[in-house]
C-alpha cells in the first residue's frame, strides 16, 4: 500500500493546498445547483428544491455535511422534473463537475495529475485519498480505481464504490477530462457490473464493482 506521504506527493503540495480551499462537504450540492441554474434556470431549480423538500438557500451550504439520502433525493427530483433517468442526470453532472471545478480554480490541479489519460486514471486514488484524509481528516467512503492497459491500446478501468449507482458520474467525468485536458474523444463501454453485501462494524453495506473499457476515438 502506498504511504500517505507518497500519495500526497503524487498530487503536489501546491495543488493539494489549493484543493483544500474549495472541496467541502456541500460542494456536490452547490455544483448541482450551478448545473441546474445554468442549464434550466431558477424557476425549474425551485421546483426541484420543493419536490426534494429543501428550503431555498439550505440545499447548498458548502461547509455542511449532507447525507447520501439528501443528495439522492435532490438528484431524483432533478430526474423527475427534467424527464431524464437518474443515470442520465448523474452522467450530465459528471461532465459539468469537470467544467465547474476547472472554472473555479482546480484547473492547475487537474492538469497536473498526468500528461496522459492513463496516468490520470492511475492517480484517481491519490486524489480521493487526499480529499478523504487531508481535507476532511476523516475516513470517508471514497471510491477506488484500478486500471490496466490492454494490447489494443484501450484501457480497462475498475471502479469500486460503497455507493452503488453512481458509476454514470465516472462516464461524464472521464469524457470531459479527455476532451478538455487531453484534447481527445473517448468511448466508454461497461463490460461488467457486480454488487456484493459486506458486513461492516456499522452494519451491512453494498459494494459495487463496475468495469469500463476506455478507447480513444480516432478523429
Amino acid at each position: 500500500m502506498i504511504g500517505a506521504d507518497k500519495k500526497e506527493r503524487a498530487l503536489g503540495l501546491k495543488e493539494m493546498n489549493h484543493l483544500a480551499g474549495f472541496y467541502e462537504f456541500g460542494f456536490i450540492h452547490e455544483s448541482i445547483r450551478q448545473l441546474m441554474l445554468r442549464k434550466y434556470g431558477d424557476e425549474l431549480w425551485q421546483e426541484v428544491l420543493t419536490r426534494a423538500g429543501f428550503e431555498n438557500g439550505k440545499e447548498n451550504v458548502v461547509n455542511h455535511y449532507y447525507s447520501d439520502s439528501d443528495t439522492y433525493s435532490l438528484v431524483d427530483s432533478v430526474a423527475v422534473i427534467t424527464k431524464m433517468t437518474r443515470e442520465q442526470v448523474w452522467e450530465m453532472y459528471g461532465s459539468f463537475l469537470i467544467e465547474y471545478t476547472m472554472e473555479i480554480g482546480w484547473d492547475e490541479l487537474i492538469r497536473s495529475m498526468s500528461p496522459n489519460l492513463k496516468g490520470f486514471l492511475d492517480n484517481l486514488d491519490s486524489l480521493h485519498y487526499f480529499i478523504d484524509h487531508v481535507v476532511y481528516k476523516a475516513n470517508l467512503r471514497g471510491p477506488s480505481f484500478r486500471c490496466e492497459e490492454n494490447a489494443d491500446g484501450s484501457i480497462t478501468l475498475h471502479y469500486f464504490t460503497g455507493r452503488p449507482g453512481l458509476y454514470p458520474i465516472v462516464r461524464g467525468v472521464l469524457r470531459e477530462v479527455a476532451k478538455r485536458v487531453f484534447n481527445i474523444d473517448i468511448s466508454l463501454n461497461i463490460t461488467g457490473r457486480t454488487q456484493r453485501s459486506v458486513q461492516m462494524a456499522t452494519g451491512e453495506r453494498v459494494e459495487e464493482h463496475v468495469i469500463f473499457v476506455v478507447k480513444v476515438i480516432d478523429k
